[in-house]
């Protein structure tokens, strides 16, 4: 499920739409701002960019200059005044909600909104890799899942009964990532090529939508997906799969002073661990 020739998280098996990037994007007092229109912008109306590496580089936003960083290279979330995406509601028929001051032209999302699905989609992966493992999934990570439910303890027990098995966690992860699908609105979208005269197969929507579908599709290929033990992020791992009891670098941790220094960590406890062996054997 997962399109190795992209080495990142969420390559879809099928064409995603153009990730659609706004004229002009700020942060002002814990809001990303996001222009509809800007006369003195390179692209007035916006432009579209290509949404390959968009889930790697949303589970690692941490700091408000990363949503920024984010916002201009991939686009706005698109969050409406329920703080959900815009598409929470929408119908075939019309829209239901729109981004906050849609009618003024510059609207707002919380950053604090930005964090929240940021962490919910870290934990998603996170746990997929976990599992595959044969673990149970870290705790912060579950909690950061949970978290959606804290204030419905029907649904909350319901959930941590989902945790305490094996399937259950499984099944609880498909469900989330479910809810994801459904706020974002995804639906296929089949379009004819007159300039290839065929009919084409593409999933349409909104930053948030293409963010679903690559976490759908992340999950869906959980085999590769291995946590980062010098960063702690989850990425998707190029050639053998993750083994048990060994560490695993991203690329860009593979080779840094911190990834050599737990691989001499992890040499000398061995070494250790064999000397105890040993005197513990001739005494």
């Amino acid at each position: 499920m997962v399109d190795m020739d992209w080495g990142v998280m969420g390559a879809t098996v099928f064409p995603a739409s153009s990730a659609f990037v706004p004229p002009r994007v700020e942060l002002e007092n814990g809001y990303l701002l996001w222009w509809r229109y800007d006369a003195g912008s390179r692209y007035a109306h916006g432009h579209e960019t290509s949404p390959r590496g968009m889930l790697d580089a949303f589970v690692r936003l941490g700091t408000p200059d990363d949503v920024i960083r984010f916002a201009r290279r991939y686009g706005s979330l698109v969050l409406c005044e329920h703080g959900l995406p815009a598409t929470h509601n929408w119908t075939g028929e019309k829209a239901g909600c729109y981004p906050l001051d849609w009618e003024q032209g510059v609207c707002r999302e919380p950053v604090e909104r930005w964090f929240h699905y940021a962490s919910e989609a870290r934990a998603l992966v996170s746990i997929a890799a976990e599992l595959q493992q044969g673990k149970e999934g870290q705790e912060e990570s579950w909690q950061a899942l949970l978290d959606r439910y804290r204030e419905d303890e029907v649904l909350l027990e319901l959930a941590r009964n989902y945790r305490a098995t094996a399937e259950g966690r499984r099944s609880l992860l498909s469900s989330l990532v479910n809810e994801w699908l459904a706020l974002a609105n995804a639906r296929l979208s089949l379009t004819w090529n007159a300039a290839k005269s065929r009919w084409d197969l593409m999933m349409r929507g909104t930053t948030f939508t293409i963010l679903a579908t690559q976490l759908m599709f992340a999950i869906g290929g959980a085999h590769r997906l291995a946590i980062c033990d010098a960063c702690g992020q989850p990425y998707l791992r190029e050639g053998r799969a993750p083994q048990s009891g060994r560490l695993n670098f991203c690329p860009r941790c593979r080779g840094t002073r911190k990834a050599n220094t737990l691989r001499q960590r992890r040499y000398r406890a061995k070494k250790r661990a064999q000397q105890r062996t040993r005197e513990d054997t001739d005494g």
